[in-house]
């Protein structure tokens, strides 16, 4: 056996190895941290337009209950409101469907004190109706009842043109035995 000598060139190519294995780790490292940051910009950029989409729901709901309150009103001065529940069914957005989302709309109807015709709406719509992903939008307006006015019957007067119809002649079905 030979007694180990110390290589002064071996020790200088381990060392340049461990230096370009340690800068290869660096850079691994600080790309996967870059491309991590991208990511988590994706996601976030993904999770904003969602939210967008979501407001601009609750806010056409919120036009839609309104529109109902009013014509419910139309149709019976003495409408409260009501809680008006839409499924994901009833949505014609494809996307609604794929995530199974329902929305809620809130419609409460006051009779303001000291005007008996007018009547304060407020409107309360979460879409989609669950807690952590909702985006709730809601308005508030006063509306005047309008009864509509007695149409005047005027008596007709006799038309000299006008005739009576002339009624069908009737024929003879008498059958010869």
């Amino acid at each position: 056996m030979t007694p180990y000598t110390h290589n002064p060139n071996h020790s200088k190519r381990t060392r340049r190895h461990g230096a370009v294995l340690l800068l290869t780790i660096v850079c691994v490292a600080v790309a996967m941290t870059i491309l991590a940051g991208l990511v988590h910009v994706a996601l976030l950029r993904h999770a904003t337009q969602k939210n967008h989409i979501r407001a601009a729901q609750a806010a056409c709901l919120v036009e839609s209950g309104l529109d109902r309150a009013v014509a419910r009103l139309a149709a019976d001065p003495t409408y409260k409101g009501e809680t008006w529940k839409i499924t994901a069914a009833e949505f014609s957005n494809a996307a609604s469907l794929a995530d199974d989302q329902s929305a809620l709309v809130r419609i409460e109807i006051k009779t303001v004190a000291d005007n008996p015709d007018k009547r304060e709406i407020h409107i309360q719509a979460d879409y989609p109706d669950k807690p952590k992903l909702r985006a709730r939008r809601s308005k508030q307006t006063t509306i005047t009842l309008v009864t509509p006015a007695p149409e005047k019957t005027e008596p007709e007067k006799a038309d000299p043109k006008k005739t009576e119809p002339k009624q069908p002649e009737s024929k003879n079905l008498s059958f010869l035995r």
